[in-house]
């Protein structure tokens, strides 16, 4: 009973206690009150709600609420269980259970991550993770709605918890395909759990992940910013104690058919205390393009605050390929990483993600990036990279870099070596910008320092970049690629194009402006101010370079400015010197100032454009001397300018010698100032010095009369004949000896030819021309030239003492064309007409000693007649000349007192003269008797040469007429000398042919001669040259092969060498004394008279009145010894007569033997002609001895005779009479 009674107390206690409790409970919640703490609950968590209503399921309180809203987010048909005495302890409602049927969660992203889409409107933001796993049990259906920058993104989720005394679940799924159920990613999480009073203890967790064909479309994938995908997910994490692990597959699979692609890998993670380690492995991704193996990730994992990353290498291009083929073409990061196109290796790159964000660190090697969106193209060797979220930082530690600001700069920037920090930022508005900040880089010696900055907002015309730069050792011809695009054309131009080479001792550079250089109308400030030295400067393309420059320049988008202490140009050094040139005008400024030579002056004036030439002498000018020169040269940069070239210069001539090549005018020791001004030219009062070593006067003026704005050179002087030669050239044909005065004009007119004037009397001068064109030296002339010199030709105008004058063309060296008359008006001459005519009358003119004929210009004369005309040793009177002589061939025609007929030289380059007729008189006639010989020096024939003549006719001084005959033959060259071919001539009835060529060697001055002479009856013969006829014959003839030394016209019969055959047939020895017998047929060879004649004279050798029917002779001749080389032999019908011997034809000496043989007669006068021919005293011996010999002389045939004395008085002496036998003994011996 007692313990009944105790139960039954107990149980009353117990009762009362819960009645109690819930009378409490139901007073702590009545509806006012539960109204108001619900309020109190869920305003403070800006949560509203339209109305509720409070249920009771035994303790515990139940609120169903229609529709809630945390800021643009709602929920529907929400129930909320609440923890009745965990509300009582903790004097705040606690929920226990939370039901939802249908909720839409909004989400915003904000630079913290995403957040409820108008939580923090009135008050506290809600923590609705917080709210949801604080709560036992959740069931909560819905939609995650993510709203971003142009992204709208719904995913289904539903989230499950049921937290029980030994086991916590909690389930999260996710379908962004309603139509797909299994198209979800589900994550589910179960604690073991042990309660301790009001708390949970988890002992142990296991979560899982799984994903199945989890698809990522449209705002889905946007909303990840990668493309449309599948997602397939596999993990698992283990926790019990304090040890977990942790395993996750994945897979990202596109979904577009023309571009498929997966990117998988595995992690692994394990640890204690939630602190884990591992990492990510076989990470592998497929494509089209190729498949690639990525290395591991290191990982490490701190439950409660960050995650590490780590890398040992990263290749660029292949990470970039990954990223960008995984995340949507119109990701910022994606977008970045294709304009950049980065390449390079990361090594040891750790990467830290915590709650504020990523942080990464690691070393870079050749670093490549692209120009993009105004990031200038960078190569970098070696540096070191960090950062933070968007911000990174990139130290450069060694080797060689590359930048191109190709928007702004036309040129890359190479440097050899560099250090240095960049400064990246990415934000999420679109800004990108750089900062390059204690740059420093090497070039050689070459120092180059200072920052840079680069804002590159989503606006593109905000985009600037500002640069500053201090330089030092810096190679000038590099400064046209820090000169930017958008500066005004004309300085830019004239910068990049006219700094060739020096060195920057010292500079600054700066920059500030847009990046894209095509914003016009927002120009960029910029600013070059630089120490320089040894310079070569082209300030203009078309002009001279100036080099050896020191000074200042200074370049901006205004103007470019060069102030210089030293320059060269075309080896003048000048002093001082600026340049300027500015954006107004494409125009360039320079001034000038120093001490210099005049033939550098000239080189730099001939190097000049033409444009500035046209007030310039057009001369080839040699000079050397020394001036002070200062002056300013303005010149365009292009056709557009308004503003015209101009020069302007003062010249102190102090010493000057100045040379024309063309003209050959030599101005030496000029002394006085010069000045010279674009449309003005040259101009000068009055310089003094010498033109061919004569004082003379030079002023240099504008003749605005004659010229329209020409300038005139003024020269007052002398010339000497020497000069004038060495002015025109002259090597031949001089004419001039001595010197005169003279004034010229040298006109020189901007728009007209150059001429030139030049007048004088002559007066000390000689013209050896034939009158009236000739003088002496003391009679004056006036001579007038006036030249013009054309662009196609330069005319010459001639006028002597008003009676001679004409003109001629002269064009690429030569005379063209022209027309003199002397003492006649000049001929008119047609356009055609291409040669130079002359005509008119010459009192006499000396060919002998006058150039070739093809030095001349092409030529006609035209009725020139000629009274005296010499041709050493010939007169021709009263010659009348016509022809024309062009470069291919030349024909006249004379005709005069003493010949007529006509010169041709054909195209082919032969020589031919024809003359019907010659007649030489008087001294003409004894051109062979004057004194000595030619020379061969004097024998200048213009080869080859064909000659005619068809009479030759002499006239002694007596007046009597000689015909000599005609003549045929041809000159030809050789190499060693002139062969006279086809040699025929008939003299005074006297054949002369030359079987080969007539051959004169020069080098051995030996002309040898292969032919023969021939004729008729020597009786007709003989009177035609003057001589008794002593014997006629039928024909007779010479012939054979000798030599002489010298040329051709040396013939002289003494200086004959060689053998000589001569034959006569069927004649007769004429005026044989009939008392004489056969001993006097030495009078039958008396040819004296003819050899004589002929230079081979020869003594009486026989009678007269003797016929035969041969005389053959075979000689031979060594330069005046004739030698009988056979018998002599003279044939008759009952006789023959042989001689032999020599004979001296220089001394006139006789060495001669001559057998008689007669027909055995007692008639035979052998003592008649023994008497005669030697001792007339022994006749009477004679006599004797017929009587005594009878018998004997009976028997004699023949009879032997010698031959002594000269040819002018012969010697001739009976030997011996002796028989046939014995002659014949006699001859064989």
């Amino acid at each position: 009973m007692p313990n009944s009674r105790k139960a039954i107390k107990g149980g009353m206690f117990v009762a009362l206690l819960l009645a109690v409790l819930d009378l409490s409970m139901r007073a702590y919640f009545s509806f006012g009150n539960v109204e108001d703490r619900i309020n109190d609950y869920f305003l403070g968590q800006n949560i509203s709600f339209d109305s509720f209503k409070v249920d009771w399921n035994l303790l515990q309180p139940i609120v169903r609420i229609s529709r809630a809203t945390i800021g643009d987010s709602h929920f529907e048909k929400v129930t909320l269980r609440i923890n009745s005495i965990e509300s009582i302890l903790k004097q705040r409602i606690a929920l226990s259970g939370l039901i939802v049927g249908s909720a839409k969660v909004l989400l915003e992203e904000t630079e913290e991550g995403w957040r409820l889409l108008g939580a923090s409107r009135a008050g506290a933001e809600l923590n609705i993770t917080d709210l949801f796993w604080s709560i036992s049990t959740v069931d909560v259906t819905g939609a995650l709605n993510f709203l971003g920058d142009g992204v709208d993104a719904l995913i289904p989720v539903r989230v499950i918890r049921s937290r029980g005394s030994e086991l916590d679940q909690r389930r999260i799924t996710l379908w962004p395909d309603r139509n797909c159920d299994h198209c979800n990613i589900v994550v589910a999480v179960d604690s073991i759990v042990q309660p301790i009073f009001d708390f949970w203890t988890e002992s142990s967790i296991t979560a899982t992940l799984k994903s199945t064909g989890f698809l990522l479309r449209e705002n889905n994938s946007k909303l990840l910013g990668i493309r449309d995908s599948s997602v397939e997910l596999k993990g698992e994490w283990k926790s019990e104690g304090s040890r977990s692990a942790s395993q996750l597959s994945f897979a990202i699979m596109s979904v577009d058919p023309s571009s498929p692609s997966v990117f998988r890998g595995q992690l692994n993670l394990e640890g204690e205390n939630g602190y884990l380690v591992g990492s990510i492995n076989e990470i592998e991704y497929t494509s089209p393009l190729g498949d690639y193996l990525f290395p591991s990730v290191d990982v490490a994992l701190d439950v409660d605050r960050s995650v590490r990353l780590g890398v040992q290498d990263i290749d660029l291009i292949e990470w970039t390929g990954l990223i960008t083929e995984t995340l949507s073409n119109d990701h910022q990061i994606r977008q970045w990483l294709e304009g950049l196109s980065p390449s390079g290796v990361i090594e040891d790159l750790r990467v830290d993600i915590d709650e504020s964000g990523i942080t990464f660190l690691g070393d870079i090697l050749n670093l490549g990036i692209n120009n993009y969106k105004g990031v200038p193209k960078t190569r970098i060797r070696r540096g070191s990279l960090s950062g933070h979220n968007r911000i990174v930082s990139l130290d450069i530690l060694e080797g060689p870099v590359e930048v191109d600001f190709s928007d702004i700069f036309e040129s890359n920037w190479n440097y050899e070596s560099a250090t240095g920090a960049l400064f990246f930022a990415l934000l999420d508005d679109g800004y990108f910008g750089v900062h390059g900040r204690d740059l420093n880089v090497l070039n050689g010696e070459m120092v180059l320092s200072g920052d840079f900055a680069l804002t590159n907002p989503r606006e593109r015309a905000e985009r600037r970049l500002s640069i500053g730069l201090d330089v030092s050792k810096f190679d000038l011809n590099r400064v046209a690629n820090y000169v930017p695009k958008n500066i005004p054309s004309n300085i830019q131009d004239w910068i990049t194009s006219s700094i060739l080479s020096g060195l920057v001792t010292s500079g600054t550079f700066m920059f500030h402006g847009y990046s894209k250089s095509l914003v016009a109308n927002r120009p960029a400030s910029f600013y070059l101010d630089m120490l320089v030295e040894d310079v070569v400067l082209d300030y203009h393309p078309e002009w001279p370079l100036a080099y050896g420059i020191e000074g200042r320049i200074n370049i901006d988008r205004q103007q470019a400015a060069a102030k210089l202490e030293a320059v060269s140009a075309r080896g003048m050094n000048f002093s001082s010197a600026s340049v300027l040139t500015n954006n107004k005008e494409k125009y360039v400024n320079l001034y000038f100032e120093g001490q210099t030579r005049l033939e550098q002056l000239v080189d730099f004036i001939e190097d000049i454009p033409s444009t500035y030439q046209e007030d310039l002498i057009s001369l080839d000018w040699e000079t050397q001397g020394l001036i002070n020169l200062n002056g300013s040269v303005g010149f365009s940069l292009s056709e557009e300018t308004s503003l015209s070239n101009e020069i302007s210069m003062e010249l102190g001539v102090i010493d000057a010698t100045i040379y024309s090549v063309n003209y050959g005018i030599k101005l030496q020791q000029l002394l006085g100032k010069l000045n010279y001004k674009s449309g003005l030219g040259f101009f000068s009062e009055g310089l003094q010095g010498e033109l061919f070593g004569y004082p003379m006067k030079l002023k240099i003026g504008s003749d605005s009369e004659q010229f329209q704005e020409a300038i005139v050179l003024t020269v007052d002087g002398s010339l000497g004949s020497e000069n004038i030669y060495e002015l025109f050239n002259v090597t031949r044909g001089k004419v001039l000896e001595g010197g005169s005065k003279f004034q010229t004009k040298l006109f020189i007119p901007r728009n007209a030819p150059v001429s030139l004037e030049v007048t004088s009397d002559l007066f000390g001068m000689d013209v050896l021309l034939p009158k009236p064109i000739g003088k002496t030296k003391e009679e004056k002339t006036e001579v007038e030239l006036n030249i013009d010199f054309l662009n196609e030709h330069t005319v010459i105008g001639l006028d002597i003492d008003g009676e001679t004058g004409g003109w001629i063309h002269v064009s690429e060296g030569r005379v063209q064309r022209g027309s003199v008359g002397i003492q006649k008006e000049p001929i008119v001459i047609s356009e055609s007409d291409e040669q130079v005519t002359v005509t008119g009358r010459l009192s006499e003119f000396n060919l002998s000693g006058q150039g070739s004929f093809r030095d001349l210009p092409d030529f006609e004369l035209r009725d020139l007649v000629v009274d005296s005309m010499y041709i050493e040793p010939f007169v021709i009177n009263n010659a009348i000349i016509d022809g024309k002589s062009d470069r291919a061939r030349m024909q006249f025609s004379v005709e005069s007192d003493e010949l007529e007929g006509v010169v041709e030289k054909r195209e082919s380059g032969v020589w031919n003269v024809h003359l019907n007729r010659a007649v030489l008189e008087g001294d003409n006639a004894n051109w062979n008797n004057r004194s000595g010989h030619k020379e061969v020096s004097e024998i200048e024939f213009e080869l080859p040469f064909d000659f005619a003549i068809d009479s030759l006719t002499w006239v002694d001084e007596n007046g009597n007429f000689e015909d000599y005959g005609e003549y045929r033959f041809k000159i030809r060259p050789d190499e060693i000398g002139i062969k006279i071919e086809e040699f025929s001539a008939l003299i005074k009835g006297i054949n002369v042919v030359a079987e080969d060529a007539i051959f004169w060697d020069r080098f051995s001055n030996i002309t040898s001669f292969k032919g023969g002479v021939s004729g008729q009856n020597l009786a007709q013969v003989l009177p035609l040259w003057g001589y008794e006829v002593n014997i006629d014959s039928t024909s007779f003839s010479s012939s054979g092969e000798v030599e002489w030394a010298g040329s051709p016209l040396d013939f002289q019969f003494k200086n004959i060498r060689g053998e000589v055959t001569t034959s006569i047939t069927n004649g007769r020895f004429l005026d044989v004394d009939q008392g004489g017998g056969a001993v006097k047929l030495i009078g039958l060879f008396n040819y004296s008279a003819i050899f004589d004649r002929m230079q081979l004279n020869f003594s009486d050798l026989l009678g007269k009145g003797m016929s035969f029917n041969r005389v053959y002779a075979r000689t031979m001749l060594n330069r005046g010894l004739l030698k009988f080389v056979d018998p002599m032999i003279v044939e008759g019908n009952s006789s023959l007569i042989r001689l032999t011997g020599n004979v001296n034809l220089n001394s006139g000496i006789l060495d001669n033997e001559m057998i008689v043989t007669l027909p055995l007669d007692k008639s035979l006068p052998w003592y008649a002609a023994y008497v005669a021919l030697a001792n007339p005293a022994a006749g009477v011996g004679v006599l004797l001895a017929r009587r005594i010999f009878d018998d004997q002389i009976e028997s004699l045939s023949s009879g032997r005779y010698s031959i002594r004395g000269t040819l002018s008085d012969p010697v001739v002496e009976f030997e011996t009479v002796f028989t046939a036998e014995a002659e014949t003994s006699n001859v064989a011996n």
